[in-house]
């Protein structure tokens, strides 16, 4: 969902990690996007954070966990369906108009590309993927899917802030 931001891939500032819950703040339900960024202190990121991060449409909420993390969250529930989608790993059933935005993110000739790709337009692709699996094309069209759903335990940020400096 994090190309959905209209970040562009290759940007200086990426975050370390992105997560769909944090803690007991936000459940992947939510349409939360997490987004933990290594703050720094140099006139770049801080140019990026004030004119990008922080005037996002998306951004709901802008917390500085200490000198050297930030966190950024961004609301996707405009697209709750689309969000349900992809939380319970039912990618091809995303909006086109979204999937479009999600490939142009990745540049068309990166391995990268193809395999986002295979996983947005599994139908595209069964064939191949039986071919690699060594398994019928009818049992993954069965299956309809070509890429596991999101682990919600590993994409739960836990870390706790003490000093809150929010935005909302």
């Amino acid at each position: 969902m994090y190309p959905l931001l209209g970040i562009t891939r290759g940007s200086l500032f990426v975050p370390v990690e992105t997560y769909v819950s944090w803690s007991d703040k936000h459940t992947s339900e939510d349409a939360k996007l997490v987004c933990v960024y290594n703050t720094s202190d140099k006139q770049d990121y801080i140019t990026f954070e004030n004119n990008f991060l922080i005037k996002h449409t998306r951004v709901c909420e802008y917390i500085k966990v200490d000198d050297t993390t930030s966190v950024f969250v961004f609301d996707f529930s405009d697209i709750k369906s689309d969000w349900a989608h992809f939380s319970n790993g039912r990618y091809s059933k995303i909006n086109d108009k979204q999937k479009r935005k999600i490939l142009n993110y990745f540049k068309d000739n990166s391995a990268n590309y193809f395999y986002v790709k295979s996983y947005l337009f599994p139908q595209k692709y069964w064939d191949n993927y039986a071919e690699l699996l060594n398994v019928s094309p009818f049992l993954l069209e069965e299956v309809g899917e070509l890429c596991d759903k999101p682990d919600l335990i590993k994409e739960n940020l836990s870390i706790k802030v003490i000093n809150l400096a929010v935005m909302n």
